[in-house]
């Protein structure tokens, strides 16, 4: 195979996450705080890059996530909470109504089914459910304790997993959207 180089801006970028927008193949790459971090997008198979930071400036995204049923898009970040664009990044608002600031702030997984129903997973605070794209958060790991996640994902059919980072360790699955 082969890999070709691609421009992001000023260097160094350190990318986090890369997020390629299934309904339209766009690419959203999330980025430390070095030289402004934040988002930077492409439209075109990664041939040119530009910042979508209007609201995320100074901002370390660790996970992007869309919503297929809107196309709303998430930003979940280290230690600035979660964020929300409904025009393809251009501009951002923070998130959280409903978590306790240590889930809001440190968003290790972020995933959104297609009905639109949003999924978010921290250091610390567990899992958290949005019905509303985002407005409102309600914890939803009941029973399984005090959990560091490191990934989440959710299929088609509303089953979610969650992987622990903590020392424990360990998967976890809900099959009915937590």
């Amino acid at each position: 195979g082969s890999w070709t180089s691609m421009d992001l801006g000023p260097s160094p970028l350190i990318i986090e996450t890369i997020h390629v927008d299934p309904s339209n193949d766009d690419i959203y790459a999330g980025c430390m705080w070095y030289n402004g971090g934040g988002i930077y997008y492409s439209r075109n198979d990664g041939d040119s890059w530009e910042p979508r930071n209007e609201g995320l400036k100074g901002v370390r995204v660790w996970k992007v996530a869309t919503s297929q049923a809107n196309g709303t898009i998430f930003a979940g970040t280290y230690y600035s909470g979660i964020f929300r664009s409904r025009d393809m990044g251009i501009s951002w608002e923070p998130l959280g109504n409903g978590m306790p600031e240590q889930q809001s702030s440190f968003v290790r997984g972020l995933a959104v089914h297609q009905s639109g129903t949003v999924f978010s997973g921290s250091g610390g605070g567990g899992i958290h459910r949005s019905l509303n794209d985002g407005d409102d958060w309600m914890r939803i790991d009941g029973g399984t304790g005090y959990r560091h996640v490191g990934a989440l994902a959710i299929r088609e059919d509303g089953f979610v997993f969650f992987g622990e980072s903590d020392t424990d360790g360990g998967i976890f699955m809900s099959s009915n959207e937590g």
